[in-house]
């Protein structure tokens, strides 16, 4: 069997050396190429016959096609795959020294896996040398492949690592990823998101007397919370949006309560008049700033002493973007007759209203990684000393995903650096990629260093972002700190 892995590798691989396919498709399209002259009839402009001769080239280049799979893969540029390789045949190596009695199949497993590693070492140089994406332990582990092939002292040390700490690594890692998906798949089927027979009420099915302008389109919102399992805003989470637009001391005191349905903002203003004269033309003159449309203005209103009065304002969001909200309550007098404007204060969305957790593949992270351009760097400051602690409380506090498993078992706890890649997206069907590099200083004080990677294809929500990370590590720093 180890013989017969060994052929079938070596088929896939081919015979080295690895050369990139373009030049290996130019260095052989001189030999497979031949060229024929060809005679043929036309018609002239004229209506004339006419002989023409011409010169085809026919032939069978070896092109990518015949090229084996893995073969192909390598010389594209996979060095990974090539090291991957490499280790494969090492390991068969060392493993046919003990199983099989004939030397010189041993020895003809030895040399062509020596070929391989120096062949993929090779162009793994070559590729380095032009600049190219190399992964830099590759040539360290293909040196350390040959060295155990070679020296038999590394032999006898390394032979165990090679053949059984390495199995019971990856039998370890299969095991916890069988166990993670079956404990996810349970809690999944415990989850209820719903009842069956819960009620769900759509406005298209009720009844036509039933009236109640822009409280049936709330309603509708909730019922679509209800359908997909979304439990109702607490009293406390409810307050956390309720605005105090002008001061006590002022004639005209104003409230609005903030809330905030994907892609509509309504503002519900509770506006006091807190002189005893009549205010008449009193209204509420709104501004935005940001990606945010006024769509529906407050009306006019003539509010007697004393008394208060509820206004709606309806705003539209078009991107994922921090927005300010902004404006004066402007009114008339009516015993003095004059104008009176009282500025408010500015309402400041917030973005976790947009953002969502979502799950990603590592390969589309990459991908997009790579792909955009917009990205803000965070510096750590904060006063909390425990790796996992500061990761749960920044995925926590910005409503994202952790792609990278920090459980205790894998090694992290008695770690001193921590790297994870974060991932949500917003409403809008924006993607939020973040990157997490934290380490513990060796001083003393055991503090955490390091930097907070934000990318996203739009300046707003990498800024947005970056001043929510901000705010958070300064909610956790110590007074002395801040």
């Amino acid at each position: 069997m180890i013989m017969d892995a060994y052929t079938a590798i070596r088929a896939l691989v081919g015979e080295p050396p690895f050369i990139a396919l373009r030049d290996e498709s130019v260095e052989r399209k001189t030999e497979d190429v031949v060229s024929t002259i060809v005679t043929k009839n036309i018609v002239l402009s004229d209506g004339t016959y006419a002989s023409v001769t011409s010169t085809e080239t026919t032939g069978t280049p070896q092109d990518t096609e015949t090229m084996p799979h893995l073969r192909k893969l390598i010389c594209g540029g996979d060095i990974l795959l090539g090291t991957v390789v490499s280790v494969c045949l090492t390991k068969l190596a060392l493993k046919g020294g003990s199983l099989i009695s004939d030397k010189k199949e041993c020895g003809t497993i030895t040399i062509g896996a020596l070929t391989i590693c120096a062949s993929v070492g090779k162009f793994a140089e070559s590729k380095r040398a032009g600049r190219q994406g190399v992964y830099s332990d590759s040539l360290d582990r293909l040196s350390q492949c040959c060295r155990v092939l070679l020296d038999p002292l590394m032999k006898e040390k390394m032979a165990d690592v090679y053949l059984k700490s390495c199995q019971d690594a990856f039998s370890s890692l299969v095991s916890k990823q069988k166990m993670l998906k079956n404990k996810s798949a349970e809690a999944l089927k415990k989850t209820v998101s719903s009842q069956a027979d819960d009620l769900i009420q759509f406005r298209q099915l009720r009844a036509q007397a039933v009236q109640g302008g822009i409280e049936v389109d709330l309603m509708d919102a909730d019922d679509i919370s209800r359908a997909v399992g979304v439990e109702g805003e607490s009293s406390g989470s409810k307050l956390k949006h309720v605005y105090q637009l002008t001061g006590y001391s002022d004639p005209v005191y104003a409230e609005a309560s903030v809330t905030v349905h994907d892609y509509d903002i309504v503002l519900d203003m509770l506006i006091i008049n807190r002189t005893p004269n009549t205010l008449t033309n009193l209204t509420v003159e709104l501004a935005t700033m940001g990606d945010l449309k006024l769509v529906e203005r407050p009306q006019s209103h003539t509010i007697g002493p004393l008394d208060e009065r509820r206004m709606r304002a309806n705003i539209k969001v078009s991107s994922t973007e921090t927005g300010h909200i902004f404006g004066t309550i402007v009114f008339d007098n009516s015993s003095t007759a004059q104008k009176m404007y009282v500025n408010l204060n500015d309402i400041q969305l917030d973005i976790m209203d947009y953002i969502r957790p979502a799950e990603c593949k590592n390969e589309d992270f990459r991908s997009m990684w790579a792909e955009f351009e917009w990205e803000n760097k965070v510096a750590i400051n904060t006063n909390i000393s425990d790796l996992n602690e500061f990761l749960d409380h920044i995925v926590k506090n910005t409503n994202m995903t952790s792609l990278s498993p920090t459980n205790d078992s894998s090694g992290v706890a008695g770690s001193s650096f921590l790297a994870a890649n974060l991932y949500a997206r917003s409403v809008f069907g924006e993607d939020a990629l973040v990157n997490v590099s934290v380490e513990k200083k060796d001083d003393s004080d055991g503090k955490l260093g390091g930097y907070i990677r934000i990318r996203s294809k739009t300046q707003g929500i990498a800024l947005s972002l970056g001043d929510r990370i901000t705010s958070v590590q300064r909610a956790t720093s110590t007074p002395e700190n801040q």
